[in-house]
C-alpha cells in the first residue's frame, strides 16, 4: 500500500463539482474533534498505512511523473501486480488499482476506520498559508515542491481516519494531518483549511453493492430481447424500470465518473431503491449493451463476489452493418430515423455529416477509424480474464432459433428456484429485417469487409469455446445476414405483413 501511495501521491485531478467543507470550528466543547484526532494519533501508522491510493483514474490526464509507467511500476512494487508481461499494461494497472484500492479499504474498516476520498483546493489553499501568520515561511514552498513545483488546482486522494471521525473533522483535521506527515512536518504546524478550500466523502467498496448478474453486451447483438426476455421470469429483475419496463443503466461506466471507489450514498442508493410496492426481485441484473467496452467498469464489476456476466454475440459483419445504419448513414429524413430507432440522435448525424455507402468504412480517410473502434474481439478477451468462469458468452442464433431453451438455460445458471411458466413467449425486439444500406447489394464490398472482419469471427469462435457455447454452423460457416433465406423471404413479405409474424417495428 505505501508503495503504491508514493507513486500515486498526487492522485489524479478530474472535473468535479466541489462541496465546500463544514468550517472546521471547535465542537462542543470541542469532545468529538479531540477524541477523532486522539485515536489518530493513538495509531498514525495503521491509518497512514491504510491511506493513499488514488480515487479516480483518468488515463488522459496524468502528470508526468504520475504517468502509466510509473504506476505501472508502484503497483508491482506493491504486490498488486505479479505479472512481468506488460502486453496489456493499461488493463492490468486498473486492475490493479482497483484490487489495490479494495483492500486497503478494508484493511481501513478492519482497524475500525472509514475510508474517505479527500479534496483540496490547492490554490486557495496555499493562498492561505501564505498569508497566515502561524506558518513557517517555507512551508508552501515545501507544498507545492511535493507536487512537483506546479501543484494542480485541485488534489484527490483518499485516507483512512478513526470511525469516530465525521466529514467535518477528516477535511479540517485529518486531512492536513496527514499532509504534513508527507512534507516531514510536525502533526500542528499546517493550519486547518478554511471553508471552500476542502472538502471529504466518505466511501465504500464495489463488494458492498447488492447484484447478482449483468447483461453485458454485446450491442447491436439482441441485448433488448435478452433483458426482456430475462425478465419474464418471476423471480428476475433488473435495477431500472421506466414505466414498467427494465431499461438501461449507467451506475457503471458513466455513474461512477471514473471513481475508483464507490461513495457511501452511490452504494445507499443503489442497493436501497426498493420498497413494498416494489420489492427486490431475488435475482437482480443489470443491463447496458456497451458494459463490455468499459474497462473502469469491468474492474468494479469483477469486485462483487459471485456476480454472473452474460455476454450475447453475433455476426461481426451484420453487427457493424446495424452500428453504422444507425450512427454514420445518410437516412432521407434523420428525425423521421431517430423517431423510428434506426438513427442515433447524435450531432453528427443531424448536421448532415454522414456516409452514403459502406464503402467508406474501407478508407481510412473517411470511416476506417470508425470500423477499427467498434471491433469486439479485444473486448471479449478483456471480459474473460476480468471475470473468468463467471462469464457466459453465447450466440444471437440460439436466442433466433430456439429461445426457450436459451432463456431456460441461463434463468438455470442464475439460480433460479423453478423454470419459466409455461407457455412464456419470447419475442425479438429491435428487429428489422431486409436491406438496411447497400453492403448486401455490393458483393465486391461485402467480401471484402467480411475477409477484413475475420479475426472478430475467430475471436468469436474461442469465445463461445470457452464458455461452452454452441458455435453455430452460420458462425463457423462465415454465412451472414446478406445470405440468410429468413431475410430476404421477410423482405419480400413487407414490413407490414411481418409485424403480424411476431417481428417488432422499435427498430
Amino acid at each position: 500500500a505505501r508503495a503504491l501511495a508514493a507513486a500515486a501521491a498526487a492522485a489524479m485531478a478530474a472535473p468535479a463539482t466541489v462541496a465546500a467543507a463544514a468550517d472546521p470550528a471547535p465542537h462542543s466543547a470541542g469532545t468529538q474533534a479531540n477524541m477523532c484526532l486522539e485515536k489518530l494519533v493513538a495509531q498514525e501508522e495503521v491509518y497512514f498505512s491504510c491511506s493513499g491510493t488514488p480515487a479516480t483514474f483518468w488515463p488522459g490526464s496524468l502528470a508526468p511523473e504520475h504517468s502509466a509507467g510509473t504506476l505501472w511500476e508502484g503497483l508491482r512494487r506493491g504486490g498488486a501486480v505479479g505479472l512481468e508481461d506488460e502486453q496489456d499494461s493499461m488493463e492490468r494497472m486498473v486492475q490493479g488499482l482497483f484490487a489495490m484500492a479494495h483492500m486497503q479499504a478494508h484493511s481501513c474498516f478492519a482497524h475500525g476506520g472509514r475510508y474517505w476520498e479527500v479534496t483540496v483546493l490547492l490554490g486557495r489553499y496555499l493562498g492561505y498559508l501564505l498569508r497566515a501568520s502561524n506558518v513557517t515561511a517555507d512551508i508552501p514552498e515545501r507544498l507545492a515542491a511535493h507536487f512537483g513545483g506546479s501543484p494542480p488546482t485541485r488534489f484527490l486522494g483518499t485516507l483512512c481516519a478513526p470511525g469516530v471521525c465525521d466529514e467535518a473533522e477528516v477535511a479540517g483535521h485529518v486531512l492536513p494531518f496527514f499532509l504534513a506527515r508527507k512534507l516531514g512536518l510536525a502533526a500542528d504546524d499546517l493550519p486547518p483549511p478554511r471553508p471552500g478550500q476542502a472538502s471529504a466523502e466518505e466511501l465504500d467498496v464495489w463488494s458492498s453493492i447488492k447484484l447478482d448478474f449483468v447483461a453485458a453486451g454485446v450491442d447491436r447483438c439482441g441485448t433488448t430481447s435478452l433483458r426482456m426476455g430475462l425478465e419474464r421470469h418471476p423471480e428476475v429483475g433488473f435495477n431500472l424500470y421506466r414505466d414498467g419496463v427494465p431499461i438501461e443503466d449507467y451506475f457503471f461506466g458513466f455513474g461512477q465518473r471514473h471513481k475508483i471507489l464507490p461513495t457511501k450514498t452511490q452504494v445507499a442508493d443503489f442497493n436501497e431503491r426498493w420498497s413494498d410496492e416494489r420489492p427486490r426481485p431475488r435475482i437482480l441484473g443489470f443491463s447496458n449493451p456497451a458494459m463490455f467496452m468499459i474497462l473502469h467498469a469491468q474492474a468494479a464489476l469483477a469486485l462483487i463476489p459471485g456476480l454472473q456476466v452474460l455476454a450475447i454475440v453475433c455476426d461481426p459483419l451484420g453487427r457493424v452493418e446495424r452500428k453504422f445504419f444507425g450512427e454514420r448513414w445518410c437516412h432521407d429524413n434523420v428525425e423521421e430515423a431517430v423517431e423510428n430507432g434506426d438513427a442515433l440522435s447524435t450531432f453528427a448525424l443531424l448536421q448532415g455529416d454522414c456516409s452514403s455507402s459502406m464503402a467508406d468504412i474501407m478508407d481510412p480517410n473517411k470511416e476506417g477509424q470508425w470500423l477499427e473502434h467498434w471491433t469486439l474481439g479485444a473486448h471479449l478477451g478483456r471480459l474473460r480474464r476480468f471475470f473468468g468462469e463467471r462469464l457466459l458468452v453465447f450466440h444471437q442464433d440460439e436466442l433466433r432459433e430456439d429461445p426457450a431453451s436459451l432463456f431456460g438455460r441461463l434463468a438455470e445458471r442464475l439460480g433460479v428456484q423453478r423454470p419459466f411458466h409455461e407457455g412464456t413467449e419470447f419475442r425479438r425486439h429491435h428487429w428489422r429485417p431486409g436491406h438496411r444500406t447497400d453492403l448486401c447489394r455490393n458483393a465486391s464490398l461485402f467480401r471484402r469487409l467480411r475477409r477484413h472482419l475475420e479475426p472478430e469471427y475467430r475471436a468469436l469462435e474461442q469465445a463461445l469455446h470457452d464458455s461452452g457455447s454452441l458455435v453455430p454452423p452460420a458462425l463457423l460457416a462465415r454465412r451472414t445476414r446478406c445470405e440468410r433465406r429468413e431475410e430476404r423471404r421477410l423482405e419480400m413479405l413487407g414490413r407490414e405483413k411481418c409485424e403480424k409474424m411476431g417481428g417488432s417495428e422499435d427498430g
